[in-house]
């Protein structure tokens, strides 16, 4: 953690660690979150998030990354600072994936049974979980609703142990699917110059 604080100090040229604020829903397991930063403040405006309707893609913001900063987002080390909302009891380990409020206010206006649905979650929010490892963007609130009711119903200790070890990998082969750069095989296509390739 702090060699990366170092890193990002000095390509942002600010301080690495903000915090946001995040819940399951606007009411429930509302708290601050501390995260590192990954985009040069002075060019991040906050109220493009609320322009668009889309909680699961931002590829507007990807200009706005230096390598290291997309590198720490597709490992999803840009999330090592959340270790400390776990060890404030603030955040799990592994549970649902906390949402900014601007989405969460999205989620509220257009999908009010989903979000109604994460409001009697019980579970703590989670750095990892089904989702964060399982989920696929792309299918929507549905899959997200879906992986976390899963968890909801059916978390275990030993359900926690298989998350974390399907986590490792995750970080180590720099899969993590991630709302501004996307999936890896949504990188892929766009780093490879074919006539089929789709993202």
């Amino acid at each position: 953690m702090l060699l990366c604080g170092i890193i990002l100090c000095i390509q942002l040229k600010e301080f690495p660690i903000f915090i946001q604020e995040r819940g399951i829903t606007l009411d429930k397991f509302r708290y601050k979150i501390i995260k590192f930063r990954t985009m040069k403040k002075n060019k991040y405006n906050l109220s493009e998030d609320k322009e668009s309707n889309n909680i699961f893609y931002k590829p507007e913001h990807s200009e706005k990354l230096t390598k290291f900063s997309k590198w720490l987002r597709i490992t999803g080390l840009d999330e090592l600072p959340q270790l400390l909302n776990v060890i404030r009891g603030k955040m799990s380990l592994i549970g649902p994936r906390p949402l900014m409020l601007s989405d969460l206010e999205i989620l509220k206006q257009n999908y009010p049974e989903q979000y109604l649905k994460r409001e009697s979650f019980n579970s703590k929010p989670g750095i990892s979980g089904l989702w964060q490892i399982y989920g696929k963007r792309e299918k929507g609130i549905d899959n997200l609703i879906d992986l976390e009711n899963e968890y909801e119903k059916s978390g275990s200790f030993v359900m926690d142990l298989k998350l974390i070890l399907a986590t490792i990998p995750i970080i180590v082969f720099a899969n993590h699917t991630d709302a501004i750069l996307g999936s890896r095989k949504a990188r892929v296509c766009r780093q490879t110059i074919t006539a089929g390739c789709r993202q």
